[in-house]
């Protein structure tokens, strides 16, 4: 009994742990998880059903708390299918520029972090975001730039932070907040505060939970709402401009070591209460004394009653880096608050620069001067108002231009911008008519779009009619034909469009959606389109056949049900492609739980695959027409009784694929070949989508030439090789030596000697290198050295037989000439 006992306890205290290291397991086979993250799926609304998205969770309570977002190395993973990334709970300090390469995220959480200052263009890349948590924060101050990029994001919570001032325009770039939290804020509600409650209310902004003001201490609690813009409060502003007077008031480029004085004048305004006005330094949103030795920073008040000024004067007797930043003279009164910076940049010897840059896009070209680290940079837009900026971060590295404020360059793309942003909710009989307006402008202007962002604004704007299918009868027509038109656009167009904004996935999920709504088949130039809708008991498979005429006229299309799986080919007609699905599709449905009596079997025909931009592998390229067959609303996978796809554009080393929508890629294994029918090659696929041929651009590889092991000669060739190499180098070294002893001409001795040495080294590199073949270069080296040496034994040995071929000559001259002297004698 005791030992069953402690078996149940051994299983109980097992169960959790075993529990966590399969989902450990389970979530490291997933190879598009950040670091340090758990990520797991779940549904949303989508109009393609079958890409799978996720939620990732790093750090927080109960892990390893994550102290900057650079830590999970985001830059690095193909997080395309996260849409919710939860990063509260940890001890984030800092958000630089650009850290979330994430475009598809919808939802980030921030909250309950430490984060006391964000880089402007932390989320610049977060243009599909909706919901940013910000919330239980260290932040003090926001700017204009803070949350540029975010054109999409419906709901922002910055609660229960430190913020006491939000100035005007801080929240212009966000064109689709909805709601806006900044409760629990000590908020003064001073004279540049009262733009927040009437933009809230023209915006049609819900400021939730209603934020109440901290100071002054007449107004604390109240809410902000309630407040009247043209209150007792700021009445005086009007009277008395400019209530503060800071003196330097522009920018100060100061060098280290030297001093640095800032006077600032404000009107002493006595209230009802008898409280007098104030005036407070603050750098970077503290007060210097907080961060500053006392020795450091020295501020003098004096207080005129007689003139009714109030007098501060903030010295700095020697600059030190540090003390770089925005520096703030604050009046506080009963009846008004108002604020005055002025910018310090102190140069040191260790000071870093960032050197001039040119940068140009489709907003314009921007020259970049020399500019301190740590510094932003703002220039004029090159179109209309606006402000272009780049940052100079402390590591002396241009960020990038960042031109969302300014417009496009092009009319085209500003007009196609227009569309996007509109809003078609104000009336459905618009509706209809504004899609024929972007039909045509889209026709007249087709050459003109050079720009992925045109592409990329059509796409977001088609997304937006696709709501108003069920009550417009032809707005799908307009719809296909504006894709169709789309498609006659430059492949490179719509595969940076895909990159920026997944733009051919959006016109892909549109005709899916389009389809379900379409009751006529469409035809147009570069696809086809059509719905059927089968019953379950009569259905006995599909056969579809896409024709071309040898003629050159229009092509055909034509489905039938049936259970026949021979297609017979005319003779006056070119089979293009063909898909046959299986009649047992909707049996093998029921096995797996889903039955239906009735079903719609969407089949299309792309004649390009502009759609279908392959951006992971460029090498590959499609062959043959895509045509897709899809049960609308289910995803089929693994299918028992294959589908049959027939597709020309048959050549050498073509194979067939499947378009993975999560992966947004070609992929082989779930289609093989099953068999050739004349010039169609004939694919047996277990999944239903989208089917094409696709080829490698590269060239076939070069044949790889294995290596043989290098080795030796035998013994006996090296001890041949000794013998003989000793012996042309002592013929060379005796005549060398005994040069003018030996009776021969110097240049027939230069030859002979030369001619040994290079039949010597020849020998000797042969025999050592001739096997040397393990390593490529040492073999190419060998064989170098044995042409050379070659080449240098036979011209030293003609020069040598050419020698003694004249000595010899001379020889027989002479002996020939004093014959005939003794034939001719006394």
């Amino acid at each position: 009994m005791q030992l069953s006992c402690d078996l149940e306890k051994m299983v109980l205290l097992s169960l959790p742990l075993t529990l966590a290291l399969m989902f450990v397991y389970t979530d490291a086979e997933n190879p598009f998880c950040p670091s340090r993250c758990v990520c797991s799926k779940f549904p949303i609304k989508s109009p393609s059903p079958y890409v799978e998205r996720m939620k990732a969770r790093c750090g927080g309570p109960g892990d390893i708390p994550v102290s900057s977002v650079e830590e999970l190395q985001l830059n690095y993973y193909n997080l395309t299918d996260i849409i919710n990334l939860d990063l509260s709970g940890n001890n984030i300090t800092h958000l630089s520029a650009n850290v979330f390469p994430v475009a598809d995220l919808q939802k980030l959480d921030l909250s309950k972090n430490s984060i006391d200052s964000i880089e402007d263009g932390a989320f610049s890349n977060l243009i599909s975001l909706k919901r940013l948590d910000l919330s239980n924060n260290k932040l003090r101050t926001i700017s204009r730039f803070t949350f540029e990029g975010l054109v999409n994001l419906e709901k922002l919570k910055l609660g229960d932070n430190i913020i006491r001032q939000v100035k005007d325009g801080v929240f212009d770039s966000l064109l689709s907040l909805k709601t806006l939290d900044i409760s629990g804020n000590p908020l003064l509600c001073d004279c540049e505060l009262w733009w927040l409650a009437t933009w809230a209310n023209n915006m049609s902004i819900k400021l939730s939970p209603m934020p109440k003001c901290s100071e002054p201490s007449d107004l604390r609690q109240q809410p902000l709402r309630k407040l009247k813009a043209y209150s007792q409060q700021c009445a005086w502003a009007d009277v008395m401009p400019p209530p503060i007077e800071l003196s330097p008031d522009h920018d100060q480029v100061v060098f280290e070591g030297d001093s640095l004085r800032l006077d600032c004048r404000a009107p002493s305004i006595k209230s009802s209460a008898g409280l007098d006005t104030s005036v407070t330094w603050f750098w970077a949103g503290i007060p210097p004394a907080n961060y500053f030795p006392p020795s450091s920073v020295h501020v003098e008040n004096r207080h005129a009653p007689e003139s009714g000024v109030v007098e501060s004067t903030l010295i700095i007797k020697e600059l030190h880096s540090n003390h770089t930043g925005e520096w703030n003279c604050d009046l506080v009164s009963n009846e008004g608050n108002h604020s005055s910076s002025v910018s310090v940049i102190v140069i040191s010897g260790e000071t870093k620069y960032c050197q001039s840059a040119v940068t140009k896009d489709n907003k314009g070209e921007y020259f970049w001067p020399k500019t301190v680290a740590g510094h932003v940079v703002e220039l004029p837009c090159a179109v209309e108002g606006g402000v272009a900026r780049n940052n100079c971060t402390l590591a002396a590295q241009w960020v990038g231009a960042n031109t969302s404020a300014c417009s496009f360059l092009s009319e085209t793309t500003r007009i196609l911008q227009m569309y996007a942003k509109m809003n078609l909710s104000t009336g459905r009989s618009s509706v209809n008519e504004s899609a024929v307006r972007l039909h045509n402008y889209t026709i007249e202007n087709k050459s003109s779009m050079a720009d992925p962002d045109d592409i990329v604004f059509i796409s977001r704007t088609i997304t937006n009619y696709l709501e108003f299918l069920q009550y417009e009868k032809t707005l799908g027509t307009l719809l296909l034909e504006l894709i169709s038109l789309v498609m006659d656009l430059d492949g490179q167009l719509l595969s940076e469009a895909q990159m920026r904004d997944r733009s051919c996935t959006k016109l892909l999920s549109a005709i899916e959606t389009i389809a379900q709504y379409q009751v006529d088949p469409f035809h147009g130039g570069n696809m086809l389109v059509e719905r059927f809708v089968v019953p379950r008991e009569s259905f006995l498979g599909m056969t579809c056949t896409w024709w071309n005429s040898r003629e050159g006229s229009a092509r055909l299309f034509h489905c039938s049900t049936s259970n026949t799986t021979s297609i017979r080919v005319p003779h006056d007609k070119i089979l293009e492609a063909s898909i046959q699905i299986p009649a047992s599709l909707f049996h093998q449905l029921e096995l797996r739980g889903k039955p239906s009596a009735t079903h719609q079997i969407m089949v299309s025909i792309y004649d390009n695959a502009k759609l279908f931009p392959t951006l992971f592998n460029i090498n590959r390229t499609v062959s043959s027409p895509i045509v897709g067959a899809k049960l609308v609303g289910v995803e089929v996978r693994d299918l028992v009784e294959p589908a049959y796809i027939m597709l020309g554009g048959l050549r050498q080393g073509v194979a067939p694929a499947w378009w993975d929508d999560a992966l947004g890629d070609w992929v082989i294994p779930p289609c093989r070949p099953s068999h050739l029918l004349s010039d169609l090659l004939v694919t047996k696929c277990h999944h239903l989508g989208y089917f094409a041929l696709i080829s490698d651009l590269r060239s076939a590889p070069a044949p790889v030439v294995e290596q043989a092991p290098s080795r030796m000669s035998s013994p006996a060739v090296f001890v041949g090789t000794f013998i003989g190499t000793t012996c042309l180098i002592v013929a060379a070294f005796t005549y060398a030596v005994c040069h003018s002893a030996i009776q021969m001409s110097d240049k027939m001795k230069h030859a002979l000697a030369n001619t040994w040495v290079a039949i010597s080294m020849l020998s000797m590199v042969f025999n050592i290198g001739m096997y040397q073949t393990e390593e490529i270069h040492v073999c190419q080296a060998v064989g170098l050295l044995l042409h050379y040496l070659t080449l240098c034994s036979l011209f030293w040995l003609a020069v040598s037989i050419n020698g003694m071929h004249r000595s010899v000559g001379k020889l027989v001259r002479v002996v020939s000439d004093s014959s005939d002297v003794d034939e001719g004698g006394p």
